[in-house]
């Protein structure tokens, strides 16, 4: 039997303003939708702010996850915003078309209709806070919260744990100065999709880097030197001036155990940019083709493009967001 109480409740929320003039039916149904709309994006960001591991599994790494807790709290205070002007609108309508044919309000749930006043109060708050804590989280110290990187050494027994970070932001910038020798800090984790375990070894293997995404690179070949397997790989490593990057030299050194391992680096100071034309790949049209990437967004684009032409669905794209701000 269908349940008709359900359905006008269904209905209801989908299309909750019965009359009244345009601009105020107009301005009813922005008003509503605007809120559940900034509240439901609150939630999102809420459960997404404490990193559940289940996650991952959806978005495809940790750092999607961070992507989605971003944009997830930009939306929610632009639409939280946006509800706090349209109430400030009524005004500017009754100056437009008068007050005498205002839309029917939506009628609020008994047990809920003792704190619409209360809400309203708060929720104004609310919103000034919001956009108080969204200026916060724009790159200040101590109130910025942790910090996510990508751990540069394969795992030991005597709990060694090795990072590479550049200094791109004011945090990072200042880190080196900010850390001394046996400093405590809290690590938390580890996160993240980018790992050597789901590598199908069925499929021609292409790894690229750029900058200070080879992190998680050299991790992986100092697990293959720890326990070798015969994975073969093309490591591609695009970085400017060479001779002074130290992560090039530990590449180098972990590279010599591991013969079925080429690297090709690509040093834009010297001119020597990655193409496709660079990338050799098996001519066997069955073999597939995965694409390993950590670094800018514009590389990853430009091979993305040029591989899908040649690959098609034979490819297979797995990369870190390099810019998680």
């Amino acid at each position: 039997m269908f349940d008709w109480v359900h359905y006008s409740f269904i209905l209801h929320l989908v299309n909750p303003i019965e009359s009244g003039d345009f601009l105020w039916q107009l301005r009813s149904y922005l008003l509503y939708y605007t809120g559940v709309i900034a509240m439901a994006l609150m939630g999102l960001v809420m459960i997404v702010s404490s990193r559940p591991v289940w996650a991952e599994r959806i978005v495809n790494g940790m750092d999607q996850v961070y992507q989605l807790h971003k944009w997830a709290g930009i939306w929610a205070v632009v639409f939280g915003a946006l509800h706090w002007l349209i109430k400030l609108s009524k005004p500017l309508i009754v100056a437009l078309i008068g007050n005498a044919n205002r839309a029917a309000k939506v009628p609020t749930m008994q047990i809920f209709s003792d704190y619409v006043s209360l809400a309203k109060s708060l929720g104004e708050w609310a919103i000034y806070a919001a956009l108080v804590m969204l200026v916060l989280t724009l790159c200040f110290d101590k109130t910025e919260g942790g910090h996510p990187f990508t751990i540069a050494s394969a795992p030991n027994p005597d709990g060694y744990i090795d990072f590479h970070i550049k200094a791109l932001g004011d945090h990072t910038r200042h880190l080196a100065q900010t850390l001394k020798p046996r400093q405590f800090f809290q690590i938390e984790g580890p996160y993240g999709c980018f790992d050597l375990s789901r590598v199908d070894e069925q499929c021609q293997q292409l790894w690229v880097a750029g900058g200070i995404g080879i992190t998680p690179f050299l991790a992986w070949l100092d697990a293959l030197v720890a326990n070798p397997r015969p994975l073969q790989a093309q490591l591609h490593y695009c970085l400017h001036h060479a001779e002074h990057s130290h992560a090039l030299v530990q590449l180098q050194q972990r590279i010599q155990h591991l013969p079925n391992i080429q690297l090709f680096v690509h040093d834009s100071a010297q001119n020597q940019r990655l193409h496709i034309e660079n990338i050799h790949l098996s001519s066997d049209p069955e073999m597939c083709c995965e694409l390993w990437f950590c670094g800018p967004s514009g590389l990853l684009n430009h091979l993305q493009t040029g591989l899908e032409q040649r690959l098609g669905k034979r490819l297979r794209v797995h990369s870190e967001a390099f810019i998680i701000r």
